[in-house]
């Protein structure tokens, strides 16, 4: 490592200790004005609803599975990005999400012709993406650090078919999901019971065969069932919905277009008639 790099991470440790000094100056007076806005019994309410949604959405028990996959999925080999430097990977990370809002904004567009079965298909690929996008998250941050610690050494680039990362669907969802868990905006717009109702369902591996259902005709019985007989408008909507609130919770460092995507997502749910 150079000297310029020790210099660096010097000035990064201070410049954080400094941060930390000022934040842990302002706890006090942040505590005073919510005891100036919210009354005892009000902050009592909150502490209970938050409790209570918590014991609900089995939080604590979901929680550590979601990030054990998405642990798993990041130190695979096989990365999402061969840049040679920090910007060639967040290029690509930019390029990854953009993939993911394309396949979103096709899913709207789907939706509002009332192509219920073909918009859920997209809405659920997706968040298949956006569990890559999650993992190359975590893969960008840890080659940024390697690089900091001049011990980078880059990753084979396996075959799509070698991959894992391109393999495990299921994986990918869980990853994508972690967001769900404990995002209070999503219960609020989808219901926090429909919210609590997917995750059961990703759990099951139920989401999986909602996809398939979406694109095949299949015979049951006597009777041939066919996907957009079978997909409804709300269910069409809540994937829709669910999928543009996760992609914007894990887009960050894709650059200063996220704030515009926010305000995409937030078109989409107006006009559906949602409010969070």
């Amino acid at each position: 490592m150079t000297t310029s790099d020790n210099r660096f991470e010097s000035e990064a440790s201070s410049a954080s200790q400094a941060d930390g000094s000022q934040i842990c100056e302002l706890i006090p007076a942040i505590q005073k004005l919510v005891e100036a806005l919210v009354t005892p019994e009000e902050m009592e309410r909150i502490l209970e609803s938050a409790t209570r949604t918590f014991e609900y959405k089995r939080v604590e028990e979901r929680m550590l599975p979601f990030f054990n996959q998405l642990a798993e999925l990041s130190s695979l080999e096989g990365p999402l990005s061969s840049g040679v430097s920090d910007e060639e990977d967040v290029a690509t990370f930019s390029n990854l999400v953009s993939h993911a809002e394309n396949l979103w904004k096709d899913a709207c567009l789907l939706f509002k012709v009332k192509r219920y079965a073909a918009s859920l298909f997209l809405a659920i690929v997706a968040l298949e993406e956006i569990g890559k996008i999650a993992v190359a998250k975590v893969q960008l941050f840890a080659r940024h650090q390697a690089r900091l610690r001049g011990e980078f050494k880059e990753l084979k680039v396996l075959r799509r078919r070698d991959n894992p990362l391109y393999s495990h669907t299921q994986k990918h969802l869980l990853a994508a999901c972690a967001g769900a868990v404990v995002n209070s905006r999503l219960d609020k717009l989808l219901g926090i019971e429909n919210v609590n109702k997917f995750l059961s369902d990703v759990e099951a591996h139920k989401v999986e065969e909602l996809r398939q259902k979406c694109l095949y005709a299949e015979l049951q019985g006597r009777t041939l069932h066919l996907p957009y007989e079978s997909v409804t408008e709300n269910d069409a909507r809540f994937y829709l919905v669910l999928a543009g609130e996760l992609l914007a919770e894990v887009s960050t460092f894709a650059g200063p277009d996220l704030h515009d995507f926010l305000t995409k997502v937030e078109k989409i749910e107006k006009d559906l008639g949602l409010t969070p």
